[in-house]
């Protein structure tokens, strides 16, 4: 099973302490990037979220299986649907 990361703005941490990760406002799901040996390559979208206005993240890692169907695609591009380990190579 990947390990995957969501990097969150840290006045949410505890609302996801306590509810766990929710999809956006309007059910789009949720961002998040295999956890890869290159720290620097996992967390590279986080210059665009700071475009956002927020000032601290909070990455949440989580386990996802790789047969799991997910969206994948580059950021501002159309996204696919595929399975999960397909995504990641």
């Amino acid at each position: 099973m990947p390990t995957l990361v969501h990097l969150a703005d840290e006045r949410n941490s505890a609302a996801i302490l306590r509810n766990g990760l929710k999809t956006g406002r309007y059910g789009t799901g949720i961002y998040c990037m295999p956890v890869l040996p290159d720290f620097f390559v996992t967390h590279q979208w986080l210059r665009e979220l700071k475009r956002n206005g927020a000032r601290s993240y909070v990455g949440v890692y989580f386990k996802v299986p790789s047969a799991e169907r997910v969206f994948a695609g580059r950021y501002g591009q159309q996204h696919q649907q595929m399975i999960l380990g397909e995504a990641i190579r």
